[in-house]
């Protein structure tokens, strides 16, 4: 009876073995699955990553020539002051002969100027003193 004992113990812990791999098995399987799904999903964000860089660097091109065209069409069309400790000093340089025109030897009409310095009170009936 002892080794009958021993015997269907022994019967059981095989069983109880087996329903053990199957399970171990089962998950195995399971992750195996698992597995194969997350490199499948990987390699489809790879993908996407890589074509969304694309489109990113597509887009600061088109944003650094939008920016160069609107700089441009932004840029004055004069040129801009210069500063004025840098100013070239008008006339000639010292040390050089003055000239004028020369006085005409015959003049056909004498014209009366409309300058405000013509006419002595225009400057103080306008308003600026």
């Amino acid at each position: 009876m002892k080794e009958n004992k021993s015997t269907q113990e022994l019967n059981v812990e095989i069983e109880r073995l087996r329903e053990e791999k199957r399970r171990w098995k089962e998950k195995y399987l399971h992750l195996q699955e698992k597995y194969e799904h997350v490199l499948k999903e990987n390699e489809e964000l790879h993908e996407e990553s890589e074509e969304l860089k694309r489109t990113v660097q597509e887009l600061k091109r088109a944003k650094k020539d939008l920016e160069e065209k609107l700089a441009e069409e932004r840029k004055p069309d004069i040129k801009p002051n210069r500063k004025r400790g840098k100013r070239k000093k008008s006339g000639r340089k010292k040390g050089h002969e003055g000239e004028s025109r020369e006085t005409p030897d015959h003049v056909d009409e004498e014209v009366p100027s409309n300058s405000p310095s013509s006419r002595p009170n225009t400057l103080s009936h306008s308003g600026f003193q």
